[in-house]
């Protein structure tokens, strides 16, 4: 995807070493314990290498943005009706027993 819309490939080699690391080192700790890292700053990255996030908590990404999408044309000729007495369908008269046509044709 990188290559594709010409943006830098966040998983460099880089990270998938610290990230090999990491898993290493978690691999070994008890699941009902703290985990505890010693050395922390050495899975960190340097500030230039930080992924860019924005005042909302969104990671800012340099995808172009979309285009116009049309809305959804919904045929409503296809849609499911509804028979007015049961307010059920005619699958759901056909498949759920008879408490459940009760249930159902309440909500």
């Amino acid at each position: 995807m990188s290559k594709r819309y010409g943006i830098d490939n966040p998983l460099t080699r880089q990270l998938k070493r610290k990230i090999k690391l990491l898993r290493r080192k978690l691999k070994k700790q008890k699941l009902n314990k703290p985990y505890v890292l010693e050395h922390e700053e050495k899975y960190l990255f340097p500030e230039k290498q930080a992924l860019k996030v924005d005042e909302s908590g969104l990671l800012q990404t340099q995808a172009p943005p979309l285009g116009n999408t049309p809305m959804p044309v919904v045929n409503q000729a296809q849609m499911a009706q509804k028979d007015p007495i049961t307010n059920l369908t005619p699958t759901e008269t056909a498949l759920l027993s008879p408490t459940e046509k009760v249930i159902a044709g309440r909500t």
